[in-house]
């Protein structure tokens, strides 16, 4: 396993952090898991969890200054009037960084959401920035997390049974793929999951699903400066690698 890890990461020209969680609680596999690295959109997945769990909201009308990022889909909602359930979505299954911004005012800020995070128990994951703001991230302010939080994150996400987990599980199994876990997975293998990527950077947690219905959380962190497809492919390599390791588990 060490020696499969080591050849990823020398393949990257970079850094690997991996975190397997197993359903029982069991953390099956550690390289890296606690390597702080820049989060990407990962960090979209426990902000959806707080706002779910917040009583429900009116719907609100997007306004030409919520854009920050000129590439999300709801640039072309300006101007109407839409349900927060749907642009709170496509923060997860469209990775909108627009949307994104919203839902962090929703919950009351980057401080409100550290806090949720902290009251929790996880202190690796933290908001230094808003989506799309890149003169923050050059100052040095970044959102930052880690493979073994955020397996521990989507690990607590699958074993609680309420209604808020429950539909980020729905969004997480309708998120966009970008031949990272997915592409290590039989057809057909359930996976809930988020991909997350910056320059120079490319991210995948998720839960995948064994035909017996056990399960396991997984979160792999790249940074390195070959192509984006080599960092992909070295997500694919450790997903593939573990499912053929554990699939009749």
């Amino acid at each position: 396993m060490q020696q499969l890890f080591a050849t990823c990461e020398a393949a990257l020209g970079g850094r690997l952090a991996v975190a397997i969680i197993e359903s029982t609680g069991q953390l099956a596999v550690s390289y890296n898991a606690d390597l702080l690295l820049p989060s990407a959109s990962l960090i979209k997945v426990p902000l959806a969890w707080q706002w779910l769990a917040l009583p429900p909201q009116p719907a609100y009308t997007v306004r030409a200054s919520d854009i920050s990022d000129p590439d999300g889909a709801l640039i072309g909602e300006i101007g109407h009037t839409i349900e927060r359930f749907a642009i709170a979505r496509v923060m997860i299954t469209e990775s909108e960084n627009n949307a994104t911004n919203l839902v962090l005012d929703w919950v009351g800020g980057l401080a409100a959401a550290n806090a949720w995070l902290a009251a929790r128990g996880w202190t690796a994951t933290r908001w230094g920035r808003r989506m799309a703001d890149w003169a923050a991230r050059a100052a040095g302010h970044e959102n930052v997390t880690s493979a073994g939080e955020m397996a521990a994150i989507l690990a607590a996400l699958r074993a609680d049974p309420g209604n808020a987990s429950v539909v980020l599980r729905s969004w997480l199994s309708a998120a966009v793929d970008d031949q990272k876990i997915d592409a290590g997975l039989p057809p057909g293998v359930p996976l809930a999951h988020k991909v997350g990527d910056l320059p120079g950077m490319e991210h995948d947690a998720g839960i995948v699903t064994r035909p017996s219905g056990s399960w396991y959380s997984l979160a792999v962190l790249t940074q390195g400066s070959a192509p984006v497809a080599v960092l992909r492919a070295q997500i694919a390599t450790i997903a593939r690698w573990y499912w053929r390791a554990t699939r009749d588990l």
